[in-house]
């Protein structure tokens, strides 16, 4: 693949182009202009230098530029081979279809043109052709296969394939087992605190009695019927706070400790719910619908 050189000749055309018998002069750039701007035979130049270093990016750049500036078909051969080159290292389809285009443009200029030599041009767009279409084809190839759809009637037939899922039962008595053991630990809690509520007022009637039997001398061998009257005080709330203490024990580390073990009891029994769920559910996931010529076909472990 050579760069097509321009011969003086062919910039000669830059500055005086016959069109229909007529004469078109490209008048020259300022003088500060040319001093800081190349021209169309340096970025020419320029282009070519890139090109040969593998740098068909600014090869592209430069020759376009060029060829704004001076509008000679000779260039678009060039800059083609660019893009062309371009597309071994982007692999961007766009770059192969923008050659094809651009030297499509150069044989129709050619054409027109008698001073303008399409050389192998034609050869080249063949060439060109045929690397766009595999390049489509490698493309087509590399796309990933579409998803197949799963319809809701499809979705049921995997389901009765697979049954019920298991673990919705252990799930729904695990959460209730934890419900009720919920439920127990809180009666637990509120009988023993309103039992300790009852046996701290049994107390305290149980001092006042006391300090009344103190005072009024009963505590000796008084046996006269007040003194039998503060002594059956004394004996109520005695056996009424002994009772209220014991209840609070009891209640609260009987229902307290049976709701607890309901609790965690329920817990194990929704995690294995869970567990059996997922495992269903991964055996669903390993299900396929495939299309085949014959159809739809399932396919996974069963």
């Amino acid at each position: 693949m050579m760069v097509r050189p321009l011969s003086s000749r062919a910039w000669s055309l830059l500055l005086a182009v016959s069109v229909a018998g007529t004469t078109l002069t490209v008048a020259p750039a300022p003088a500060a202009a040319r001093a800081t701007e190349p021209g169309p035979e340096e970025l020419y130049d320029e282009g070519r230098k890139a090109y040969r270093l593998g740098d068909f990016e600014t090869a592209v750049t430069k020759w376009e530029q060029a060829y704004d500036l001076s509008d000679n078909g000779l260039l678009l051969y060039n800059i083609s081979l660019a893009y062309k080159g371009l597309y071994t290292i982007t692999g961007d389809i766009a770059d192969l279809r923008r050659a094809r285009a651009i030297l499509d443009n150069f044989i129709k200029v050619a054409k027109a043109n008698p001073d303008i030599d399409p050389d192998d041009a034609p050869e080249r767009l063949v060439e060109l052709d045929q690397m766009i279409a595999d390049a489509e084809k490698a493309a087509e190839e590399d796309k990933p296969p579409p998803p197949v759809v799963v319809q809701p009637t499809q979705g049921d037939e995997l389901r009765e394939k697979m049954g019920p899922d298991p673990g919705r039962t252990l799930r729904l008595a695990g959460m209730g087992t934890m419900i009720g053991g919920g439920a127990i630990a809180l009666t637990g809690v509120a009988m023993a605190a309103f039992f300790g509520i009852k046996g701290q007022e049994f107390s305290s009637k149980l001092r006042n009695s006391l300090d009344e039997q103190e005072s009024t001398g009963c505590d000796t061998n008084n046996t006269g019927s007040e003194c039998e009257r503060i002594q059956g005080e004394i004996d109520t709330w005695r056996n009424n706070g002994n009772q209220a203490n014991s209840l609070t024990v009891a209640l609260g580390v009987g229902l307290g400790g049976a709701g607890i073990v309901a609790l965690v009891a329920g817990g194990l029994v929704y995690n294995e719910g869970n567990k059996r769920t997922k495992q269903w559910e991964r055996g669903l996931s390993d299900l396929r619908i495939l299309p085949t010529s014959r159809g739809l076909v399932l396919s996974g472990r069963f």
